[in-house]
């Protein structure tokens, strides 16, 4: 009986006490299990709060990068905003321009017309429509031009290619003020003029009439333009950047005249 009792007895200690047989140290160390339970949540919190910032990280690259395609976007519209106001701005400009220059053209023309027998009427008929020819040269070498040989001479500071480079960058403005502006006012001037000779050919005639003057001078007129701005083409695609070099020097010319600098 007495072992009996000690065999349950101890069982009942192994039982409560553990395999190690002692339960403060199962109080003080818990078991395996217990431990990956309590560790598992806060590896998951850590991995959790990695994924955060890497997804802010992420979030905020996308932002950036939002903010400056829309930045450049905004560039170019700016851009684009700034040429066609500078675009309007020079249309204006040469509108009134040419408005103004050719009634003050025409009102020295008919000055000088009015007291001017016909030779000086004829020289100066001659003079308006080499002065159109000269300037649809310039206008159509500054747009057949290349850039590279000015860079080169402004490289080496050569005189007058700074200001060749410059006119060659604002080519469209400038063959627009050289054929279109200057071309029309010395076509209406040379217009005007013509008419003027056929008033003193009338005179000097008496059996000429008006019509027919008229008509003979502005044929005149109009077969010496396109003729020299026809032969003038040619000189300016095959001699373009001697023109532009020749011009660009004396504009710088009277840029360090009045400036002191090209």
């Amino acid at each position: 009986m007495k072992n009996k009792t000690s065999q349950s007895q101890s069982k009942k200690t192994e039982k409560t006490s553990g395999p190690s047989g002692n339960p403060e140290a199962e109080e003080k160390h818990p078991d395996k299990k217990t431990a990956n339970v309590t560790e598992t949540p806060a590896k998951n919190r850590h991995i959790k709060a990695g994924q955060d910032e890497s997804a802010k990280q992420v979030a905020k690259s996308q932002q950036k990068k939002q903010t400056d395609k829309s930045k450049g976007k905004s560039k170019k519209n700016d851009k684009k905003t700034k040429a066609k106001r500078a675009q309007r701005h020079w249309i204006i400009g040469v509108s009134l321009g040419s408005f103004l220059s050719t009634i003050f053209v025409s009102f020295i023309s008919d000055r000088l017309l009015s007291d001017a027998n016909l030779a000086i009427s004829l020289i100066l008929l001659l003079v308006i429509i080499l002065l159109g020819i000269i300037f649809d040269i310039i206008g159509i070498a500054i747009t057949s031009v290349d850039v590279n040989p000015f860079n080169a001479m402004a490289a080496k500071k050569v005189k007058g290619a700074k200001t060749a480079v410059g006119l060659i960058k604002n080519a469209p403005r400038v063959s627009n003020l050289c054929n279109d502006v200057i071309g029309d006012i010395c076509g209406v001037v040379s217009g005007t003029i013509s008419v003027s000779i056929a008033v003193q050919l009338t005179d000097y005639f008496p059996l000429l009439e008006s019509v027919i003057a008229g008509l003979i001078c502005s044929g005149a007129v109009a077969c010496l333009t396109v003729g020299g701005k026809a032969f003038g083409k040619e000189i300016a695609l095959n001699n373009c950047v001697a023109i532009i070099k020749t011009i660009s020097t004396a504009i710088a010319t009277v840029k360090i005249f009045f400036r002191g600098s090209e």
